[in-house]
């Protein structure tokens, strides 16, 4: 084999200073001991899956991970990656120790692979920094475990990979990388002692939940529960309004479930349940329920008769309390249907790259031992570590990090206010085991998470005596935005009966309005109502909404249509005040909604109708080509468009002779063929010439007569300039009376 040059050089040992995670407080050992150092790794047989010159560069480096950090300078193109060990070689000899079995020499070359070998020739010199990064730029990160060491490599100065470094609980290596492996065997008797503990200092040692989640009796039980003190012969026990600790199981069903309470077989469930008919998701809960050492579990399909309507509209309408007040929640993410389970052993991280990593040597004072200098040197160890990507150019660029919303449970309405409403949830993810709590989120066993799609709602939902909070106060705000960033999120789900679509979030609206304290009206806020009308549909190409056949909310509510909305933030950002930039030009004359059982106000409505006293003019539909539903609408104050066929010159205002162009958003595809509609304006900007508001059709004729209050329906949203935020300022527009249904 010809001679291969590589040159690697190190930071001075001056520099290395962190040899340690940042939580054991050791610093590096003394330059007096390097020499020793060095003699311990040439007392190790190299791995036949690294080169000669690697083990001796940045192996004995110990991979860059404790001195100086690789540190980012300058933004964008012309950024560039400093500090930590380095390697110069060209690509003829990369490739030779490649072919020669080197793994790491094969990571770097496929770090470069979309250069093209000829374009990494053509570069000559390939300068490899490689170390633990320090972030000097972005926000900061909120990941777990703290102190992470997170990993960089960088050819001649760009970055080509980014993650971080992990390694087993039992390993070498342990006590110098912070971040676990992700534990796989999710049901097992390991697995779920370490979830025991995680919910044990949750209950007794976080300051935040225990503040929230009186711990100082248990709370009451709901009407049923599954008895799991004998897993193998579990039972439905009523707890006759008892008192105790019990766990909630939040699950898709995805199928039918024949062996479910009813009223013919709950004597028979009361005396013992045939765990071997029951769906594999429902028997994993049970098992793990047991392994908590908690007696109770609540699953909807064995808690509520479900073909009793009187009992399944009592036990929904409890359904916030059932969440609130259960000791933990097993949500079974990953699952797709009840009969999967979701206890299986999970796949090993498949972008994830083992190397072999020489251990450091013991330090002297560690623990507190003064003879440890007496000590020989301990033999040297090796230990494997794990490179898990964030991003990575060579094979694929930014890796998405984990991200529940692309879990099955996700998918599905009634998950929502359980995930949310939960204190405690051990998260059986399709990557490992979390726990989460109203503190934080993290994997249990110590493995790396980053909470980028972390929400939480507003803390003060979840006093039991909530402050009265005065409607427009930026605390006010505050809940409301926690309420429309959960609509986004809840309309994208489905529900498996249409007409569930009130019902399925109707746990949460009730918890909102013990905070907000304002009619709850279909989904809407009649403290809010101007703004809460405001919504419009999700514009995805290939994605559409749709509206049910049978009525299921008005057509003025975000629950009349089926698919993702975006509800309307009045708030600029770093405003405390929503409502100071935005004035209305309409008027709420009244607005009510008919529930289906008059005590639960929370579920289903059998009717709704708004009244609004408002500028509206005709406007002429045409189709766009900005996605599904999206147009533009031209439309103009002419004699004959005032609606109620008010004119000018009965109000004696100046008349506008002009068109006026807004772009809107269509709620359907159906709708979007319509040719003739009116617009509603409802807020104008005070700082731009926008204007907010609806596009409405009659359910009637389109040409309402004088004097009459003409039905309208809701079938978009429209933002407006050029002129009418003017026309509307200066009241050129007369007001009148439609109603919306």
């Amino acid at each position: 084999m010809p001679l291969i040059l590589l040159s690697y050089t190190t930071p001075s040992p001056a520099n290395q200073h962190n040899l340690y995670p940042p939580m054991g407080g050791i610093v590096f050992l003394a330059s007096s001991l390097l020499s020793d150092e060095r003699s311990r790794h040439a007392l190790l047989p190299r791995p036949s899956t690294i080169c000669q010159d690697c083990w001796e560069g940045p192996f004995a480096a110990y991979l860059g991970l404790f001195g100086e950090p690789v540190q980012e300078t300058g933004n964008g193109d012309r950024s560039r990656f400093v500090g930590g060990p380095s390697l110069t070689t060209t690509w003829d000899p990369l490739e030779s120790r490649v072919a020669a079995g080197c793994r790491w020499c094969e990571f770097l070359a496929g770090l470069i692979r979309p250069w093209g070998v000829q374009g990494a020739k053509v570069l000559g010199q390939l300068e490899f920094t490689v170390g633990r990064y320090k972030r000097t730029t972005g926000p900061p990160t909120h990941f777990s475990p703290v102190h992470t060491q997170e990993f960089v490599v960088a050819c001649n100065g760009r970055r080509h990979f980014q993650g971080y470094v992990c390694t087993a609980a039992d390993d070498p290596a342990a006590p110098f990388i912070v971040a676990r492996r992700p534990i796989l065997d999710v049901g097992s008797k390991h697995a779920l002692s370490l979830a025991k503990v995680c919910v044990d200092e949750c209950v007794h040692g976080h300051e935040r939940c225990g503040a929230l989640l009186s711990t100082e009796s248990d709370p009451p039980l709901p009407t049923r529960l599954v008895d799991c003190t004998d897993p193998a012969h579990p039972r439905l026990a009523s707890t006759d309004s008892g008192r105790g600790r019990y766990t909630t199981l939040s699950y898709v069903w995805g199928e039918d479930q024949p062996h479910r309470t009813t009223m013919s077989n709950i004597a028979i469930y009361s005396a013992r349940i045939d765990i071997s008919r029951l769906p594999q998701t429902i028997r994993d809960a049970i098992h793990v329920t047991h392994a908590l050492g908690i007696q109770y579990l609540w699953a909807d399909s064995l808690c509520i008769i479900q073909d009793s309507t009187e009992d399944k509209q009592r036990e929904l309408g409890r359904m916030h309390l059932v969440y609130r007040h259960a000791y933990v929640t097993i949500i079974a993410a990953n699952a797709r249907k009840v009969s999967e389970g979701f206890l299986q052993v999970l796949p090993a991280p498949p972008r994830d790259v083992a190397f072999p990593f020489f251990c450091p040597p013991p330090h002297p004072h560690a623990h507190g031992d003064s003879t440890a200098m007496d000590r020989p040197i301990a033999m040297p160890r090796i230990g494997e570590v794990y490179l898990s990507p964030i991003f990575d150019q060579g094979r694929g660029y930014d890796f998405e990090l984990y991200n529940i919303n692309s879990e099955p449970i996700s998918a599905r309405g009634w998950c929502l206010q359980e995930y949310f409403l939960s204190p405690r949830a051990l998260i059986f993810t399709s990557e490992t085991l979390q726990f989460r709590c109203r503190t934080a989120t993290h994997n249990v066993g110590d493995s790396y998470y980053e909470p980028k799609h972390e929400r939480r709602l507003p803390d003060v939902l979840f006093h039991p005596t909530p402050p009265r909070l005065e409607p427009g106060s930026k605390e006010w705000l505050d809940v409301h935005t926690g309420w429309t960033t959960l609509v986004k999120d809840y309309t994208r789900r489905t529900v498996g009966v249409p007409s569930d679509k009130l019902v399925a979030c109707g746990a949460l609206a009730q918890e909102f309005q013990r905070v907000l304290r304002s009619d709850y009206l279909a989904g809407l806020w009649r403290a809010s109502l101007l703004y809460d009308l405001l919504w419009s549909v999700y514009e995805l190409e290939n994605v559409q909404t749709s509206r049910p056949a049978a009525f299921r909310a008005p057509s003025w509510s975000w629950a009349a249509i089926d698919g993702e909305v975006l509800t309307w933030e009045a708030r600029p950002r770093n405003t405390a005040n929503a409502y100071e930039h935005w004035t209305a030009v309409a008027e709420v004359v009244r607005c009510e909604v008919t529930p289906e059982v008059p005590d639960l106000p929370f579920a289903r409505v059998t009717g709704g109708s708004l009244v609004l006293r408002a500028p509206a003019m005709r406007c002429e539909v045409r189709s766009g080509t900005h996605g599904q539903g999206c147009i533009p609408v031209p439309y103009g104050p002419r004699e004959r468009d005032w609606a109620g066929g008010v004119s000018h010159r009965n109000t004696g205002s100046a008349a506008v002779h002009q068109r006026y162009w807004g772009r809107a958003s269509i709620d359907t595809v159906a709708d979007a063929g319509i040719q003739e509609a009116w617009v509603v304006p409802l807020l104008r900007s005070e700082r731009s010439r926008w204007v907010q508001g609806l596009v409405v059709v009659s359910v009637g004729s389109n040409r309402p007569e004088t004097g009459s209050r003409q039905v309208f329906r809701r079938i978009g949203h429209i933002d407006a300039v050029d002129g009418l935020a003017e026309a509307l300022r200066v009241g050129r527009v007369p007001l009148v009376e439609i109603k919306l249904v």
